[in-house]
């Protein structure tokens, strides 16, 4: 392969990967809501408008009939977005940290899901919005929780999260 040849499949390979995700077109799910892919994050959206909305990407090895072992939901509320981590090597109580490309941020956490506190390997927050911004700018996220820690991608958040705020 001459080097033209080279450059040329370089500069297209590097222009596909940092393309942004665009969503397939929404769908209803047979159990009810619309729901659209973004890479690996799956906007959910139930009755009308983004309050109903929540994106989700599962991570890890299949776990206890999950899709994966670990769980990330970010769901759209008044004070901007709710993260909820759930993991099945999570302990509790415990810290809680996470980084996005490496990068330690803060997010004061709570044990237990949005309505439901006592939900076991479970922890969720209110995200600030320096946070909300560093994810939408970031490759990757992770989780770092006593029990383990979890790789999340952040590829496709961006597309997710406005098109959920344009709903």
């Amino acid at each position: 392969m001459s080097g033209g040849m080279r450059l040329v499949l370089t500069v297209l390979l590097t222009l596909t990967l940092a393309a942004p995700v665009a969503a397939r077109d929404w769908f209803q799910h047979p159990h009810g809501g619309a729901r659209a892919y973004f890479g690996p994050w799956l906007a959910i959206c139930e009755g009308g408008g983004s309050r109903g909305c929540r994106l989700v990407q599962d991570a890890g090895p299949r776990a206890q009939g999950r899709i994966g072992a670990g769980r990330m939901t970010l769901q759209r509320v008044p004070e901007g977005w709710l993260l909820t981590l759930y993991d099945e090597d999570m302990t509790w109580p415990g810290p809680l940290s996470l980084t996005v490309d490496g990068v330690p941020l803060g997010v004061p956490t709570r044990p237990g899901a949005p309505g439901v506190p006592g939900a076991p390997r479970t922890v969720n927050g209110t995200l600030s919005p320096a946070v909300a911004s560093a994810l939408i700018r970031g490759g990757r996220a992770v989780a770092t929780f006593s029990g383990g820690a979890r790789t999340y991608s952040l590829r496709g958040v961006t597309a997710a999260m406005e098109a959920v705020a344009a709903r």
